[in-house]
């Protein structure tokens, strides 16, 4: 939405607003994990079983934003939240390899883990950091306040508008 706002701004026709906004849909992604399975239980996203079992074994899931449905998928899962956040980092360093990359970390209310994404993909990643913001009330309510997340994409997208 801020790209088009900005392109907006700059009197892009709105043919090459489309476009465009269709090349970063298809380039950015969006990944998260969870300190605790509490609400997607509560949510139905998952089994009481799944979540016990989860809860036990320390196992945090590690979920993308599917791009035609955007719907959640799982990417993988991790044993503790460090490791998911570092596989989350890995993921992402494999497919942006050396590209300088925009970063929005997102949040339920989990900054403790967000300073330890942030510290994670800038010691790994040539990255230009957008404001840390909270995640949408929709994915919050499902999700609860431990989510921490990125939504990245290379910068070459954005060109002409930052």
């Amino acid at each position: 939405m801020q790209a088009a706002a900005i392109a907006a701004t700059k009197n892009w026709p709105m043919e090459k607003i489309l476009e465009r906004l269709e090349i970063i849909r298809d380039q950015i992604d969006g990944f998260f994990t969870l300190k605790e399975m509490r609400y997607l239980v509560h949510g139905g996203r998952i089994s009481h079983i799944k979540g016990l079992m989860a809860q036990v074994l320390n196992i945090k899931p590690i979920i993308f934003v599917e791009k035609v449905k955007g719907i959640y998928q799982s990417a993988g899962q991790a044993i503790s939240l460090k490791n998911a956040i570092n596989q989350i980092v890995s993921m992402n360093v494999e497919k942006f390899a050396d590209a300088k990359v925009r970063v929005q970390l997102v949040h339920g209310s989990n900054m403790d883990s967000i300073e330890m994404l942030r510290s994670k993909i800038q010691e790994k990643m040539n990255v230009f950091f957008e404001d840390v913001v909270p995640v949408a009330p929709v994915l919050g309510a499902h999700t609860g306040p431990t989510l921490v997340g990125i939504v990245i994409g290379p910068m070459a997208v954005f060109s002409n508008l930052i």
